[in-house]
């Protein structure tokens, strides 16, 4: 089923933010983080994603959220907890990863959230890369096979 966004989220070249609950919902969070494991399948092959969140109340729902969503495409997915986001990226590029999600929303209120992606070179995308992504919610997104499922391994090391 393709995924519509809700009109009152903010949506940018480095992801989608809103506030926790309306819109942003752990179904939204599990349908964009499915979309976005697709979308690196395509581009970069079957290499795990790195996954971190900030220190808010409603980072480890939405963590959860996002690896579920990530490993239903079949996406493997290690979670190396609360980091800043800058950290999160050198940990995808330096573990060779297909690329990332950070659960933060930067300097915004406590009700707010977003998830934030980047690439295997840890960097955000591009806009032509978000472009690129942003089309593929509007597809059916591609679920794994029972036995294809991807795994979700915490390393806070």
């Amino acid at each position: 089923m393709p995924i519509v966004l809700p009109p009152d989220l903010m949506v940018s070249v480095s992801g989608f933010r809103g506030r926790v609950g309306d819109p942003l919902t752990p179904e939204l969070v599990t349908a964009l983080a499915a979309a976005y494991g697709a979308f690196l399948r395509t581009e970069g092959g079957e290499r795990s994603v790195m996954l971190g969140r900030d220190s808010r109340t409603s980072g480890p729902m939405l963590a959860a959220a996002a690896g579920a969503g990530l490993a239903s495409v079949g996406c493997d997915v290690v979670d190396i907890g609360i980091v800043p986001t800058p950290t999160l990226m050198m940990a995808v590029r330096d573990a060779g990863a297909a690329g990332g999600i950070a659960v933060t929303a930067s300097h915004n209120r406590a009700e707010w959230n977003a998830l934030k992606f980047s690439t295997a070179e840890g960097v955000f995308l591009d806009a032509p890369g978000m472009a690129r992504f942003r089309e593929l919610l509007a597809e059916e997104i591609p679920r794994a096979p029972w036995d294809r499922v991807g795994e979700v391994t915490r390393d806070e090391g």
